[in-house]
C-alpha cells in the first residue's frame, strides 16, 4: 500500500496493532531493520510478537547483522529480552548470536553496577553540601522511563548542579574538580547542561526546567528530573545530535511519550518555541 505526502510517495512497511508504519518509497528497509523497530520496545504486545515472528521464520534474516546493529544502537538487552518472549524463536537463531546477546546483557549490568557504586558516591559528596543534583539524559531515563535500568546501555551518568559557576567559590570548583576527576563515568555540569542547549546554540532555559523538576530517589539519594515535557525535548535534542538515527534515542522517545500520565502538549510546544528547536522537536518526533 503506497500514499503520498508532501509530494512524496510512500510505501507501507508493516502494520502493527492497527498502525501502519511507512517509509519513503526510494528508501528499502531490511528485513533486520524492520525486525530491529518491532523488538525496540517496552511494551511487547502479542501483535507484536507475531510479526516479529513471521519475520524472523518466514524471511532468512542475518542475525548476525541484528544483534550488531542492536548493540551498536545500545538497544541489545532490549531486543533480546522481547526475543524471549517470542515462542520458539532462539532455537532458529545461531547460538554465537544468542551467546553475543547474554553477554551484552551480562557486561552491560556488571558496566551498570559499577557506574552505579561510583555514582552512589559522587551524589553523597553533593548531598553532604548541599547542593541539588538534576539527573538528565539516559541515567533519568533509567528512573523514570524504563521498568529495568538494564534494558538500554549507558555510557555514563549525566548531571547537573542547581549551582552556577560563577557562585561557586574557588575552593568549591577545586574540590568538584578533584572528586569527579576520579570518576570518570559522571558528565557534571554546572546549572545547564551543555548536550541539551548544543554547546550554547539553542537558548534553553534552565530556569524552568529546574522550576518544573520533580524530585526523585535515587541509589539512595535525592536528586531532580525533569518534568516528562522537558524530558521529551531534551531526548529530541539529543536524537538530533545522533543524526535521528539511533535507536536507544528514538526509543526513549517513544518511551517518554507511551509513559508520561498526562502531557501538555501545549506547553511542550511553547517550550520547543523559546528553546527555538521546533524543527528539530519534529524531526524528531
Amino acid at each position: 500500500m503506497e500514499r503520498a505526502e508532501n509530494g512524496r510517495l510512500f510505501r507501507e512497511v508493516s502494520k502493527v496493532d492497527g498502525t501502519r508504519l511507512y517509509v519513503p518509497k526510494n528508501i528499502r528497509m531490511t528485513l533486520e531493520d524492520r525486525f530491529l523497530c518491532l523488538c525496540t520496545r517496552q511494551l511487547f504486545s502479542e501483535q507484536h510478537c507475531q510479526a516479529a515472528q513471521r519475520l524472523a521464520c518466514e524471511e532468512k534474516l542475518d542475525w548476525d547483522t541484528v544483534y550488531h546493529t542492536a548493540d551498536r544502537h545500545g538497544v541489545a538487552p532490549l531486543i533480546y529480552t522481547n526475543i524471549l518472549k517470542i515462542q520458539d524463536l532462539v532455537s532458529v537463531i545461531p547460538p554465537i548470536v544468542i551467546d553475543n546477546f547474554k553477554l551484552s546483557c551480562f557486561s552491560n549490568m556488571i558496566l551498570k553496577d559499577a557506574m552505579a557504586s561510583r555514582t552512589r558516591e559522587v551524589l553523597s559528596f553533593f548531598g553532604r553540601r548541599d547542593i541539588d543534583i538534576l539527573l538528565v539524559k539516559g541515567a533519568a531515563l533509567d528512573v523514570m522511563v524504563y521498568d529495568s535500568q538494564f534494558s538500554t546501555k549507558l555510557n555514563d551518568v549525566d548531571m547537573v548542579a542547581r549551582l552556577r559557576r560563577e557562585q561557586a567559590s574557588k575552593s568549591v570548583r577545586d574540590e568538584i574538580w578533584y572528586v569527579l576527576g576520579d570518576i570518570p563515568c559522571v558528565e557534571f555540569d554546572y546549572f545547564e547542561h551543555h548536550d541539551i542547549t548544543m554547546d550554547g546554540i539553542l537558548p534553553v532555559n534552565f530556569e524552568t526546567i529546574w522550576a518544573d523538576a520533580q524530585r526523585v530517589t535515587y541509589l539512595g539519594a535525592d536528586v531532580f528530573v525533569m518534568s516528562p515535557e522537558d524530558m521529551l525535548l531534551s531526548a529530541c535534542i539529543n536524537s538530533c545530535r545522533r543524526r535521528y538515527f539511533r535507536l536507544k534515542s528514538l526509543c526513549d522517545i517513544a518511551e517518554i511519550i507511551d509513559r508520561a500520565k498526562r502531557f501538555d502538549w501545549e506547553g511542550f510546544l511553547v517550550k520547543a518555541t523559546g528553546w527555538r528547536c521546533r524543527h528539530i522537536v519534529y524531526t524528531a518526533l
